[in-house]
């Protein structure tokens, strides 16, 4: 059964943690992934486990959330970041 969710992740040099995290979405429809240009296997973990990937500029905070949200272009009625 689709639930209609999408779940997006940002992250950098997450290596030693992603893969776990990203298994515990699997109830989601759509795992979407911004990998900013981590210098680890970040991006290779994020491309085994979600629905879709980007790699982004670094930027120390979030203040691309709204541009990364935008630019994936969700359908889904319910989005978590």
């Amino acid at each position: 059964m689709l639930n209609n969710i999408c779940v997006i992740i940002e992250v950098y040099n997450e290596s030693h943690r992603l893969e776990m995290c990203l298994k515990d979405f699997i109830w989601a429809d759509e795992l979407v992934v911004f990998v900013k240009k981590s210098h680890d296997n970040t991006l290779d973990i994020a491309k085994k486990f979600a629905t879709h990937v980007y790699e982004t500029d670094f930027n120390s905070v979030s203040d691309n959330i709204p541009l990364n949200f935008k630019r994936h272009g969700t359908k889904k009625q319910w989005c978590f970041y």
